[in-house]
């Protein structure tokens, strides 16, 4: 429900209550996660420490390595999985299906410290579209390894 009150009805007051309330309601829930994401988006936590750039940009900086549950999920046609570096080091992100084949490599190479987000379009790597069904991601990086769980429903 916070979902539509901050993407379709852009009430962000609204979407704020929405998301407390489910985290407070469902602690145990793996979405938890997503609404925790979505109140940070919307100002309702503190952030990490700060990074100055080049630029003279400042952009938070991860305070130890995550990898968050994909949103949406289930999905169709496409999930966005987001992850944390606290420091550089070189990333893979790679799809399986429960088979324990690898579907899509998503990255593969070295990242600075940051927070990324990477976008699966439920393609494998020659550009085919998947079956429905459940899938695993997982995160290599520096000695930081997560596996998590998603669903595409065709």
């Amino acid at each position: 429900m916070g979902n539509i009150y901050f993407y379709g009805l852009k009430d962000n007051d609204q979407a704020k209550l929405y998301f407390n309330q489910y985290v407070q309601s469902y602690p145990d829930d793996p979405m938890v996660e997503t609404a925790q994401y979505m109140l940070e988006i919307l100002g309702n936590q503190s952030l990490p420490k700060e990074k100055q750039t080049k630029d003279g940009i400042t952009n938070s900086l991860p305070k130890e390595f995550a990898l968050s549950q994909n949103y949406p999920n289930p999905f169709n046609p496409e999930t966005q999985i987001r992850y944390q570096l606290p420091a550089d080091c070189f990333v893979t992100l790679i799809i399986y299906n429960m088979l324990g084949q690898r579907i899509r490599t998503l990255v593969n190479q070295k990242q600075p410290a940051g927070s990324y987000t990477v976008h699966w379009d439920g393609k494998d790597d020659n550009g085919m579209m998947v079956a429905s069904g459940l899938y695993l991601y997982k995160l290599n990086a520096d000695r930081f390894n997560k596996l998590k769980k998603m669903v595409l429903l065709r």
